[in-house]
């Protein structure tokens, strides 16, 4: 915990480590997509996982991205250097504010998914419909823990710990990995999504940690 709580003071070693994290994340990328294309190869199982994958994805790039990591990261630290205290309040109620609206728009899109999957899915027969209305109300958890990361990864890279923000995106692609291998075989395409949100859980557990330990001194 000391090595993932430890401040990186020099720019140069943080974007050389956030480079190479990023870069392992890709190529671990790479590898989740040749595992998929090595078992399904171009089938409809695999259209059916990418489609379900879709809205999930759009919440979380559209809605949740945007408003926790870009606008909360130089808000923070501005307060940070003026009071502490305060900063600490702001996230308490950032999140807080955030875990409401992220569980309203997650159970909206839950309710509506079987009215929003066929244009994400056309030319879908009713089957397929059904079973990628399943995979994307289950990645629909998704968006709600990777909304939760950001806002920590924002307080962490505000302290200088890069280090388990690095990582963060690395235990990601682990989670969709394990999803294959392991969850696959026993649930079906079931199995991808609960990997998506395996994923989704490691990026935002691993940094979780290192921000609770480090409330006692940010």
């Amino acid at each position: 915990m000391n090595i993932l709580n430890g401040a990186i003071n020099s720019i140069n070693a943080a974007a050389l480590l956030i480079g190479a994290a990023g870069l392992l994340s890709r190529l671990l990328g790479v590898l989740r997509d040749r595992m998929l294309a090595g078992i399904f190869g171009a089938s409809r199982e695999l259209d059916i996982y990418y489609a379900a994958f879709q809205i999930p994805d759009f919440m979380f790039t559209l809605f949740l991205l945007g408003a926790s990591a870009v606008a909360i990261l130089p808000v923070f630290t501005q307060v940070k250097e003026a009071d502490a205290g305060k900063a600490k309040k702001l996230i308490e109620e950032l999140a807080g504010l955030f875990l409401f609206g992220a569980l309203a728009a997650v159970f909206l899109a839950f309710i509506l998914a079987p009215f929003v999957v066929p244009w994400f899915a056309p030319g879908f027969s009713a089957k397929e419909r059904t079973l990628t209305i399943v995979l994307t109300r289950l990645m629909m958890l998704s968006p709600l823990l990777l909304g939760l990361s950001s806002i920590v990864s924002s307080v962490l890279q505000s302290y200088r710990r890069f280090l388990v923000f690095a990582l963060s995106s690395i235990f990601y692609n682990f989670g969709i990995i394990a999803g294959i291998l392991f969850f696959l075989p026993i649930f079906g395409l079931p199995g991808l999504a609960l990997g998506v949100v395996l994923g989704a859980s490691l990026h935002f557990l691993v940094q979780l940690p290192v921000f609770i330990q480090g409330r006692k001194y940010f």
